[in-house]
Parts: structure tokens; sequence; C-alpha cells
């Protein structure tokens, strides 16, 4: 619900993604950003339809439906998709036709994701098999900031949403110590932007 108030300017139930309280879908700041001809991108630690990245561009009733927010995600016009979730796409056979079937394309490494360039069109990276627990996997989000901002960039403009994931997460577990690492990591991903 945050995640679509953030997205859409609507407040909304609990858990609903895209959708006001009533289950109508809401214009999201991606499909905003689309109508001005500006690029959009996803970045984030955890699965790459876990409820932040996914209110900003998904319409679904349960934050929960993650195969099914991510083919949402995976047929829209958001250019750069990176996250976790590659469960997805291995398990999952309406994910694996979604992707077939769109021209997205897909990466698993840091070394396809530095390969990447803005003729390569819209990708879908999925860089762990779940969640990017550690602020230390590569990539880092910084570099995965970094990327998505050299593909993005263009005259017109461009929407790009950064999240931290795991600072969230590791705060629920009580763990001070990992907290402080994942915002170590979203600080360094924040330090490029200023920059940049």
């Amino acid at each position: 619900a945050s995640a679509t108030a953030l997205s859409t300017g609507v407040k909304t139930k609990n858990g609903y993604i895209g959708k006001d309280a009533d289950g109508n879908d809401l214009e999201t700041i991606c499909e905003y950003a689309e109508k001005l001809d500006m690029e959009t991108g996803l970045v984030a630690r955890q699965v790459m339809s876990h409820a932040t990245p996914a209110g900003m561009i998904a319409h679904n009733n349960s934050r929960s439906n993650y195969p099914q927010i991510l083919r949402e995600m995976i047929n829209s016009d958001v250019d750069v998709l990176f996250g976790g979730g590659a469960q997805y796409e291995k398990t999952n056979k309406k994910v694996q036709k979604a992707i077939e079937d769109s021209e997205r394309k897909l990466i698993t490494t840091e070394e396809e994701m530095n390969s990447l360039t803005k003729e390569d069109g819209e990708v879908l990276g999925l860089f762990a098999y779940d969640n990017m627990g550690s602020a230390s996997m590569k990539p880092l989000l910084s570099d995965m900031t970094k990327k998505a901002i050299e593909l993005l960039d263009n005259d017109d403009g461009f929407f790009l949403m950064v999240e931290g994931s795991n600072i969230d997460t590791y705060e629920h577990n009580s763990d001070m110590e990992q907290t402080l690492e994942q915002m170590k990591g979203f600080d360094q991903a924040v330090d490029y932007v200023l920059s940049w």
C-alpha cells in the first residue's frame, strides 16, 4: 500500500499493488513517465516483483502474487528491471513463457549486466535465486544503479526507482550489523547518483 501511495498518490488497502481501495487500476509513476516519452527503470535487492518495485508499475490485489506480478512487469514498457527472483524464471512455466514471448533480454550475471548497451533494448536482470541478501553480493546496488542510469539516460529524461530492499529485511530480523551493511550499500548508490 505504501509503494502504491508513493507511485500513484492514492491511499489504498494494505497488500494492494497499483489499485485503489475499490480494486480499480491506478496510473503508476512508470506509466505516467512513459506517457511523457521518458525511459523507466526499477532496481531492487529483493525479488524483482516484491512490493516496492511492483508498486511502481504493476496492478494486483495481493502483493504476494509474485509470479503473476513478475509476468506483468515483464510485459510492461519498463526498460530496465534489475533485482532477484530467478526462482520464478527457473520453476514457473508462465513466467518462462512471458520471458520467451517478450523481446526483453534476460541476464543473470554481473558480467552480462556490464556488457549491456542501449541497443539491447528492454532488459530483465534476475541476479539471485531469491533475495540478494548480502550487501556485498554482486552486482552491488551501486553498480546496478550505475548501469541502469547508463541505459536510461536520454534527452527526454527518465524515471528510476532504486531500493535498498534489505535494510528493511534485516531490521525485521533485529540484525543491526547487517542493517548497517545494507545502509552502507544504499549510501554508495545514493553517492553515485549525486555525483552523476
